[in-house]
């Protein structure tokens, strides 16, 4: 037999090097007093009082073994806090090897699929977004108690059509058509079929037309404009949600609010699926409308300058006025068949 304590072999149910005895271990016999007789078969001497069995007693100055194992508790808390199990096995490793590796291993599984779940839920997010994009957030919409559109599909001869399809109407010959002549002096519009004239005060701009200054750049229309300044391309909307950009500009000497100087810049074109302003130019021309250059330049003349893409699908073409370079109108086109953005830009003669 061997020593539960420190392993080496037992004399007698007696350790030699720590001193642990069994249980069962006999007793050994007190020394009989000098001059005493011999105890008679083995039996113990009068007075002799065996000492106290101590079975699970270590040695003096004995270490208990230390116990390492795996721990359920700690792998599992390894796992869903991979920082705290870092910690853990960093700080048991040397004296717990075992149970030190193994929340290791949790914290690294707890770590990696964190990581996957996180990549995930982008991944999905991003879908989302993106098939909600692509499907339109606007399934249904109703203005003053008349549908316009319905599962996302405008319905015909509704408000939608007069907001999406009236520019048109000048170059369809569906309805007013501007047949004014054009002038670097001085041109006449139609906006939703009311003539405007640039240059203009930003007052009558806003009276004869609906559009204003969108609030969030109201400050705009507090700046200080010196003489000959214009300001930058503004966003102006109308009721209806149609936006395009003006530009104000003061030609009197001093400083004015820009509220007080004239338009002379309109900028209008088709965003995707929005409604676009109903604003015909002289010809007829119009978002919307068909590019044709060679009526174009029947009312504007011969052009300074136009860009093609390779493919002839993107076209730009420019005037300007020869007596004063500030003043441009511009058309593109995005499939050579449809003008989709005007620019003018018409400044007082000095």
């Amino acid at each position: 037999m061997f020593c539960r304590n420190c392993g080496a072999e037992l004399q007698n149910g007696v350790c030699p090097a720590c001193g642990y005895r069994e249980p069962s271990a006999p007793a050994e016999p007190a020394a009989a007093p000098q001059g005493a007789e011999p105890n008679p078969a083995g039996q113990p001497a009068p007075g002799y009082v065996p000492p106290a069995a101590q079975p699970y007693a270590y040695a003096q100055g004995a270490v208990p073994p230390v116990v390492d194992k795996k721990s359920a508790g700690l792998n599992v808390l390894s796992f869903f806090f991979p920082l705290v199990g870092l910690i853990l096995y960093l700080t048991t490793k040397s004296e717990k090897p075992v149970r030190a590796k193994s929340m290791g291993k949790s914290a690294l599984a707890g770590f990696l699929v964190g990581l996957v779940v996180t990549i995930a839920s982008y991944a999905l997010l991003f879908w989302v977004g993106y098939r909600a994009y692509q499907d339109g957030a606007l399934d249904d919409l109703t203005i003053d108690g008349e549908q316009v559109i319905v599962d996302g599909e405008p319905v015909s001869g509704g408000l939608f059509d007069d907001a999406q399809t009236s520019a048109n109407d000048g170059a369809a010959g569906g309805g007013a058509a501007n047949d004014t002549a054009f002038s670097w002096s001085g041109v006449t519009l139609l906006v939703d079929g009311t003539e405007l004239s640039l240059p203009c005060s930003y007052a009558e701009f806003t009276q004869r037309t609906g559009y204003a200054v969108e609030p969030d750049e109201a400050s705009a229309l507090e700046e200080l404009l010196g003489e000959n300044s214009t300001t930058t391309p503004i966003d102006a909307q109308d009721a209806r949600g149609r936006e395009i950009e003006i530009k104000l500009f003061n030609p009197d000497a001093g400083s004015k609010l820009a509220k007080d100087c004239l338009v002379v810049g309109i900028v209008t074109d088709r965003s995707f699926d929005d409604p676009y302003a109903d604003i015909v130019f002289p010809g007829g021309v119009c978002v919307g409308g068909a590019y044709d250059l060679e009526a174009l330049r029947a009312v504007y003349g011969q052009e300074e300058s136009s860009f093609a893409s390779d493919s002839g699908a993107y076209t730009s073409v420019l005037w300007r006025d020869a007596a004063n370079p500030y003043n441009v109108f511009r058309v593109y086109s995005a499939d050579a068949a449809t003008i989709y953005e005007i620019e003018l830009c018409l400044y007082p003669a000095a």
